[in-house]
């Protein structure tokens, strides 16, 4: 049996206090997803240099100074 059918089998036999509970995680599952950030492309060490060149101060010193 498929986890679909055993979710319908399931859902036929609850009360509608315990539909309510299923509906809420349901919801909460889709709010979860639409809020869960993007993969991003990893950024090669050639483009962090390229950033970074700009940058008039060593950041290495100002870590070690921290």
């Amino acid at each position: 049996m498929k986890a679909r059918e055993k979710i319908y089998d399931s859902v036929k036999d609850m009360n509608p206090v315990e539909l309510g509970i299923v509906y809420e995680q349901i919801r909460l599952i889709k709010r979860m997803k639409s809020v869960l950030p993007k993969k991003r492309k990893p950024v090669s060490i050639e483009e962090i240099h390229e950033m970074t060149s700009s940058s008039e101060s060593s950041w290495a010193n100002t870590v070690i100074e921290d």
